[in-house]
């Protein structure tokens, strides 16, 4: 088991990681704005699912054995910067939409929820970040070395989702203004899509 201060150590750059904003934090932001709470939910749910994905594969080894291979990261890399490329040319013709019709449109919460695990589970940075930071918060003589990095990867996706969801009900509350106000609704969905593609171009040129 771990003790308190190794938790501690775990714990305060997990939160901070958590906090620092990323394609998930954007999505699930967009999503309650744009959607209103619950689609800020879905979307934060389906972030920490491709999350807790890319744990369970860290588990097991598969994605050791990816960053191993030069081709099957590159692959990785192409497919999640192609699709935030999708997300950012998405929103962009969404805000075109929302200028012509002057109303919100909205997607199934099971939509939002898949987009929100691809957007996670399709970002090779986190298959990289799980296996670079959590190994060092690893110690064989405390147990099943497997057994400890899903423990750590799951309180780190719980932190993160915690996060997000919190990210959601705050945004929520913006959603019923922005549904009266379909210019602001047209810049947040064009300055959201100019971001995703300004992250897909750093996925894919790192």
């Amino acid at each position: 088991m771990m003790d308190a201060s190794h938790l501690a150590a775990f714990l305060l750059p997990v939160i901070a990681i958590s906090m620092i904003p990323g394609p998930d934090t954007l999505y699930v932001l967009n999503r309650s704005i744009s959607q209103g709470r619950r689609a800020g939910l879905a979307a934060a749910l389906g972030s920490a699912n491709g999350v807790f994905g890319h744990i369970t594969l860290s588990v097991v080894g598969f994605s050791a054995l990816l960053m191993a291979s030069r081709l099957g990261f590159l692959i990785v890399k192409v497919a999640g910067a192609a699709y935030l490329v999708y997300l950012g040319i998405r929103l962009l013709l969404k805000a075109a939409h929302v200028s012509g019709e002057h109303k919100l449109p909205h997607d199934p919460l099971s939509k939002v929820w898949l987009q929100g695990v691809l957007t996670n589970i399709l970002n090779p940075k986190v298959a990289v970040f799980f296996l670079a930071f959590i190994p060092q918060f690893i110690d064989s003589h405390r147990g099943h070395i497997s057994m400890q990095f899903l423990t750590l990867g799951v309180i780190f996706d719980a932190i993160g989702t915690s996060w997000l969801c919190f990210v959601a009900l705050a945004a929520g509350h913006l959603s019923r203004w922005f549904a009266t106000h379909p210019s602001a609704v047209t810049l947040q969905s064009r300055l959201t899509g100019l971001i995703f593609l300004m992250f897909a171009a750093k996925l894919a040129l790192t």
